[in-house]
């Protein structure tokens, strides 16, 4: 009797793995494989950033951008220049003109 009562217990176990053990190991690996997945895309999104980065900065540097700005920068009055100055305009321009190439350099890398 007691061998009739175990393998009755084991088939009853395997039917409940089945009906509810499986459902909740599949839903359980696909949240591990979708927290895997993201964190993938998001430290090759960061290394795509700091290459485009890398590359946007030789980029610029090979442009010689700062030196036609200075130059620029140079035939303007001092009062205009300190006012410019104050407003931080110097800042933005060279904010937009190196998110402007790095976004350029952006478009070439493959899922980033």
């Amino acid at each position: 009797m007691e061998a009739i009562g175990a393998l009755l217990d084991g088939i009853t176990y395997i039917t409940d793995w089945i009906g509810n053990g499986l459902y909740t190991f599949m839903v359980e690996s696909y949240a591990l494989l979708v927290e895997y997945l993201t964190l993938a895309s998001l430290t090759t999104t960061l290394w795509a950033m700091s290459f485009g980065w890398d590359v946007a900065k030789a980029i610029l540097e090979n442009f010689g951008l700062s030196e036609l700005l200075n130059d620029a920068w140079s035939y303007l009055d001092s009062k205009a220049a300190s006012l410019l100055i104050y407003l931080n305009v110097p800042e933005a321009i060279n904010m937009l003109t190196t998110a402007f190439v790095t976004k350029f350099t952006m478009r070439f890398i493959p899922f980033a």
